[in-house]
């Protein structure tokens, strides 16, 4: 005879539920093979984005904002036939998604991006009130 158990199992409940939470996201990743190296620096104008995207076609690089959060993504194909005999495959190939925390005081309607060469440049204005300015002290 078998029993049922009644003791109650928090941790692996909880695991469960956080599993489930996240799978959509761990799917997205699952998908990404490679990750392109990206610089990102700040002047008292702009924030600037630069990704280095040897071999991708500026025009299939996918790039959204949404809330703080800049991401772009694409596919870069291998350079060799899927029947050609392989000896060395180095370079990286197939789906990337890259995503960049943007500060709050970036101007997410004025971004500007530009790709040439296989650099990808983003580039975010600050907003007029986080601009540094000169202050005139009286007295």
């Amino acid at each position: 005879m078998a029993m049922t158990s009644l003791i109650m199992k928090p941790f692996s409940d909880l695991a469960e539920i956080t599993n489930s939470l996240f799978q959509s996201v761990q799917d997205e990743q699952a998908a990404v093979t490679w990750s392109p190296p990206v610089d990102v620096y700040e002047d008292e104008n702009q924030l600037t984005i630069v990704a280095d995207l040897p071999g991708v076609d500026s025009k299939s690089i996918e790039m959204r904002i949404q809330g703080d959060m800049l991401w772009f993504r694409c596919e870069r194909k291998p350079s060799y036939d899927e029947k050609a005999q392989l000896f060395c495959a180095e370079r990286a190939s197939g789906p990337f998604l890259r995503t960049i925390v943007l500060p709050a005081y970036v101007n997410t309607e004025a971004v500007k991006a530009h790709c040439e060469n296989g650099v990808l440049t983003i580039t975010l204005p600050k907003k007029a009130e986080a601009k540094p300015r000169q202050i005139a002290i009286e007295g």
